[in-house]
């Protein structure tokens, strides 16, 4: 691309060379779609003007538009704010636009002082022993199903009740392998322990 312009090119002329440049680069189509929906919605909200006058505030306020402000159009109707993720994906799209725009234009790359939007991630909490014995016993009051169409519809696939029963089995010599180990903690292991424990 012609690096004499520097930011003088529009964003309207921009987006199309950074979706061409992407697609040569291998992409998946559905990366190259997304990209192409936020840059234009980013261009729809900033007005086309040359690439070089956009800041990094312009960057930063319209994240907080997107958080604060914006009522997402859905298929569904649903109009609840973006989720963390969906903000996450902006970012992603304007700071690799943005870092092919300082490369190939020549102009700042604006993104490395706006803050990725962060994503909560739910800690996943472990089961308790009551919850695992609980577990273990329903595995072995359960029964498989007797019906016969049910079971020609799967012939030459394992049936789901003996997959519950396979997973309760393994799962239960393991556990019961980890109750006998006299060292079983997170923060001690013993070489007596299991590879279960280890």
């Amino acid at each position: 691309m012609n690096h004499s312009p520097s930011g003088s090119l529009f964003l309207s002329n921009a987006i199309p060379g950074f979706i061409n440049y992407k697609t040569a680069e291998g992409l998946a189509l559905r990366t190259i779609d997304s990209h192409e929906r936020l840059l234009n919605k980013w261009l729809e909200h900033i007005g086309d003007q040359e690439i070089g006058k956009v800041t990094s505030q312009d960057v930063v306020a319209y994240l907080s538009w997107l958080r604060n402000e914006y009522t997402p159009r859905r298929y569904n109707g649903k109009t609840h704010p973006l989720s963390p993720k969906s903000l996450r994906n902006v970012w992603v799209t304007l700071s690799s636009f943005y870092s092919w725009a300082a490369q190939e234009l020549g102009i700042a790359q604006i993104m490395k002082s706006v803050p990725a939007p962060r994503i909560n991630k739910t800690p996943i909490e472990p089961l308790t022993q009551e919850e695992v014995e609980r577990m273990l016993k329903a595995c072995v009051n359960s029964r498989e199903a007797r019906t016969g169409k049910w079971r020609k519809r799967t012939a030459g696939r394992r049936s789901l009740p003996s997959l519950g029963a396979y997973s309760c089995t393994r799962f239960g010599n393991a556990y019961s392998a980890a109750s006998r180990c006299p060292s079983h903690s997170k923060s001690q292991k013993s070489n007596e322990c299991p590879s279960f424990c280890a």
